[in-house]
């Protein structure tokens, strides 16, 4: 059990960390435009038919001389911001839709996540990952085994911890591994 809850627990805090780095907003676009890609509604097709089609009108609106062929001209004037009237109103209507859906893959994320590390926590607070000399760390060894661990273990807790700020940090390394050398030298400059 305690090498598997060891490695577990480091993966919810990896993933804890990713996403605070990365935001949950982030992560919910990213969610809701995966969803609407696969759902492919009617309202997303429609709005890119009439976009198709505002976009033809007004190449035939430029094409047309305004000044030779008037109610032509006009006639085209119209249908064109007809269109644009009712592409705005379908838009409005769809981004309202992906707002709402925004807003609820952020709870999602948000709950899914307390949800997993309370488990996590209060599921095996009792339970040592693993155990070591009492004398190792004198009296901070309490500190490690916190609430319901025995003394002379680590509790889930301190662990969860230790973990979290090791993925942190490999986070953080691997952000400023990515960016350009520029940037680098410029940081070490300033410090």
């Amino acid at each position: 059990m305690g090498l598997s809850l060891m490695v577990a627990s480091f993966f919810v805090a990896l993933v804890v960390e990713l996403v605070n780095r990365f935001g949950t907003n982030a992560l919910a676009d990213v969610l809701v435009g995966f969803l609407r890609k696969i759902r492919n509604s009617q309202k997303d097709r429609e709005l890119e038919l009439l976009k198709h089609d505002i976009i033809e009108l007004h190449r035939v609106l430029k094409s047309t001389n305004a000044k030779d062929e008037f109610s032509k001209w006009a006639k085209i004037k119209r249908k064109v911001d007809r269109q644009a009237s009712i592409y705005e109103d379908k838009s409005a209507q769809v981004m309202k839709a992906v707002t709402s859906m925004k807003v609820i893959a952020t709870v999602v994320i948000k709950a899914a996540l307390t949800v997993t590390q309370a488990s996590l926590l209060i599921g095996w607070r009792s339970e040592p990952i693993f155990w070591f000399d009492e004398d190792w760390f004198g009296w901070a060894s309490g500190f490690f085994s916190l609430n319901y661990s025995p003394p002379g273990s680590l509790s889930i807790f301190a662990w969860f911890l230790c973990c979290r700020g090791v993925s942190g940090t490999m986070l953080w390394h691997a952000a400023r591994w990515a960016q350009p050398a520029e940037r680098h030298d410029t940081e070490t400059a300033m410090d």
